[in-house]
């Protein structure tokens, strides 16, 4: 039933259909450019070659072949939007060299390149100096320099937004035909098609793996990545510590402040540990008020320091509940592999015994796995 469609859903299909209806869009460039079968066979097949998954770098690659195919340029740049909205930087050129660097921020509103960026009409024109009032195409005053008298530029709009623009030039002053320009517009148009599909890929992919409260891991991407470090580690033959951590007496929370303050405690707590932990080190939310923290090429005891500075920093940390400062405690288990197990889940059952081993002295604390019997550390709970 159409009730139970997400939003997640709702957008892949929206980006699904622009996707598929690609060729009815420009329909009128189409017929234009019906008789010219090599360029249709060619759009095919960057359609059928790009791989859903693949860097965003190595499209640039195939419009620039593209574009060697189809036009006579002495440049072709590929442009995109900085976060600002304000400047962009060149992420492919190729012929003339020596204008421009890539990467490098460029103004769009003072720029004979950045007119792309200030609307989605094609820039067009055979005389640049006479046309445009800027002195530069891409800095002030480049043209003496590097002077070019013909430019086509298309802008690439995603979501009524322009990100980039492909833009071909000649140094000579030369009138595109409207078949070029028609060329370049679907070009422009399969080019953002791609991007926007990509963009919606990874954007479900990230919240595939992602706790949408914390956004740590979830339990299956956390496991998935478990398995990933534990076989590194054998072929590397390194140590890794897995943490268990459960915040301690967490039910009176969502019973005396309700569900959203229990959120905002859950949600506070992934904070700390993420800020407390390496960079190199893997957090994820284990289950409801649980954590699971993967401490990478380290042994428990070098690790217990870091694990009591996550256990009082909980412990010190003000949550404001409905204006009452209300303080949580966690409780922390630790398995080492290969010392206790070499085996992930049996792994992740001994520091669940850890863990359960603090709780049961009154939680605030930090349990090291040791084959029979535990070391418990931390604030005494009575505090």
């Amino acid at each position: 039933h159409f009730s139970t469609i997400q939003e997640r859903d709702q957008s892949l299909i929206t980006s699904l259909g622009r996707f598929v209806s690609l060729s009815m869009v420009k329909l009128d460039n189409i017929e234009k450019l019906s008789l010219d079968n090599f360029f249709h066979y060619q759009i095919a097949n960057l359609l059928n070659s790009i791989d859903i998954q693949s860097e965003v770098h190595g499209l640039y690659e195939k419009i620039r072949d593209l574009c060697r195919s189809f036009f006579n340029f002495d440049k072709l740049t590929i442009s995109a939007v900085e976060d600002d909205g304000k400047h962009y930087k060149v992420v492919l050129q190729d012929g003339y060299r020596g204008d421009c660097e890539t990467k490098k921020g460029y103004l769009i509103a003072s720029s004979v390149h950045g007119r792309g960026f200030r609307s989605t009409d094609t820039v067009e024109s055979y005389n640049i100096t006479e046309d445009y009032y800027e002195t530069g195409r891409f800095e002030e005053g480049d043209l003496e320099e590097h002077p070019f008298k013909s430019i086509l530029s298309v802008p690439v709009v995603i979501n009524d937004k322009v990100e980039f623009c492909i833009t071909i030039e000649k140094q000579k002053s030369y009138k595109f035909i409207d078949s070029h320009k028609n060329l370049l517009e679907l070009l422009a148009l399969t080019f953002g098609s791609i991007i926007s599909w990509q963009k919606q890929y990874w954007k479900m992919h990230e919240n595939a793996m992602h706790d949408g409260l914390t956004g740590l891991l979830n339990h299956k991407a956390f496991m998935n990545r478990f398995a990933e470090e534990i076989s590194r580690a054998k072929r590397y033959q390194h140590s890794i510590v897995i943490a268990i951590l459960d915040l301690d007496k967490f039910k009176r929370i969502n019973d005396t402040y309700g569900h959203l303050c229990g959120d905002y405690v859950i949600s506070e707590v992934a904070n700390i540990i993420k800020d407390t932990v390496r960079n190199i080190d893997v957090v994820g939310r284990y289950g409801g008020e649980e954590y699971g923290i993967l401490l990478i090429n380290t042994d428990a005891e070098k690790i217990m320091s870091v694990a009591q500075r996550i256990i009082d920093g909980i412990a010190n940390f003000s949550f404001i509940l409905n204006n009452n400062d209300v303080r949580m405690t966690i409780s922390c288990g630790l398995a080492e592999f290969p010392k206790d197990t070499d085996n992930l889940k049996k792994l992740i059952v001994k520091a669940d015994e850890a863990m359960y081993t603090a709780k049961g002295k009154g939680g605030n604390l930090v349990s090291i796995y040791n084959n029979s019997s535990f070391e418990a550390k931390g604030l005494d709970p009575s505090v």
